[in-house]
């Protein structure tokens, strides 16, 4: 009995050893998603070219949380997916030996936008991007003279450099690198990308992600990195497919997208007896040439007309300016697209691939005229709107 005790207190403390996992990331699920049985998955790249499924886990119906576990040798990134709802794409950034907890909810996807339980790293890098929010718009912002581009170009790259030197996170110092103004594999050995790199180096010895900035010919992926990129492949696609609206002359076309009060609007609650839906976006030249003939439908059917102006716009504020700029506050503006530039589940079954895209809908909400532009667009309504 003695014998078996003294075995028991030996291994014990190996077996617990055994299990452990030196990443856990507990999960704390929306009342949304705790509704809702489904595999959640993390999976991410554990080498230049090896891409796996970290680890997976079950949640049943009721779960209000759940738990990922799983070993990694050096920072990388993680992605979250969750089979049936909930995030599709949802990731951020983490080191070995990190115990963390994430909030996740149906409408959430892409970078991890809040500060993080237990992941120092990844609250510094959201603290940062943070900073340089302003410059980084302003660096993108096609309107701007090219001058005006380069000075804030030159001014992100400057807060980029700065804050490699600063950080103590090499995985922080390694997407601080893929993120500068203009880096590309090709462009390695061009300045300043060569001295930053050398600098990284230097710093962070012996760490796979900055060695690897300097490997122009990755080891092919394996047969079992491309299964993994595979099944996470086809259970993206499956989130994403949607059933195709018809969208054939006559054909009924019921929308429900976020009006800019945040309230969804449905076109059968409409009052006006016809309504036009008008795809858009501010940056679209085309869609923004449109906008004085659909002001001139509106005003000239008034209460006959609603003008559903459905906007493509990622950035919401360029969406209010260019409402503004063009003096159609009296539109209903609706969103098709989330902020982190993800198409509403309705503008993918409507497969608008181009804008501008719109569609004319009597008072049964059928389809009676589509793609219509300038001139054409009001005789159209003429025609039609008695």
């Amino acid at each position: 009995m003695r014998h078996t005790l003294f075995l028991i207190l030996i291994w014990l403390p190996l077996l617990i050893c055994a299990t452990d996992k030196n990443v856990n990331i507990t999960i704390k699920l929306s009342t949304e998603l705790s509704q809702t049985e489904q595999w959640i998955y993390a999976s991410g790249y554990v080498g230049a070219n090896e891409y796996a499924i970290l680890d997976s886990v079950k949640v049943n119906k009721g779960d209000t949380q759940t738990k990922l576990s799983f070993d990694i040798y050096e920072g990388m990134s993680i992605y979250i997916l969750c089979a049936e709802k909930g995030p599709v794409n949802l990731f951020f950034h983490i080191e070995p030996n990190t115990n963390c907890e994430i909030e996740i909810d149906e409408n959430m996807d892409g970078r991890y936008p809040r500060p993080m339980k237990g992941n120092d790293m990844q609250n510094e890098l959201l603290a940062f991007d943070n900073k340089i929010l302003y410059i980084g718009k302003k660096s993108e912002d096609q309107s701007l003279p090219e001058d005006s581009i380069r000075y804030y170009k030159a001014k992100l790259t400057e807060a980029y450099i700065k804050e490699i030197h600063k950080t103590q996170y090499p995985t922080l110092a390694w997407v601080y690198i893929l993120w500068l103004p203009g880096y590309a594999e090709e462009r390695r050995e061009e300045e300043p990308f060569r001295s930053v790199i050398q600098y990284a180096q230097q710093k962070f010895p012996n760490n796979g992600l900055i060695e690897r900035l300097s490997i122009t010919s990755p080891e092919p992926a394996t047969a079992k990195s491309k299964a993994a990129s595979e099944r996470i492949r086809a259970l993206i696609k499956k989130r994403y497919y949607v059933e195709p609206k018809d969208t054939t002359m006559g054909a009924k076309l019921q929308l429900a997208f976020p009006h800019i009060s945040k309230k969804k609007i449905n076109t059968d609650s409409i009052a006006e007896e016809y309504v036009l839906v008008d795809f858009w976006a501010s940056w679209c030249v085309p869609c923004r040439k449109e906008t004085p003939f659909l002001k001139m439908a509106k005003e000239r059917y008034k209460d006959k007309l609603a003008v559903y102006a459905v906007t493509i716009d990622a950035d919401t504020l360029k969406w209010e300016k260019a409402i503004e700029e063009d003096s159609t506050r009296y539109f209903i503006h609706v969103r098709g697209v989330s902020d982190r530039n993800v198409p509403d589940k309705q503008v993918r079954a409507l497969k608008i691939k181009s804008i501008p895209r719109n569609f004319l809908l009597d008072k049964e909400r059928r389809i009676i005229a589509k793609d219509l532009r300038g001139e054409e667009l009001l005789n159209a309504l003429e025609q039609l709107i008695k």
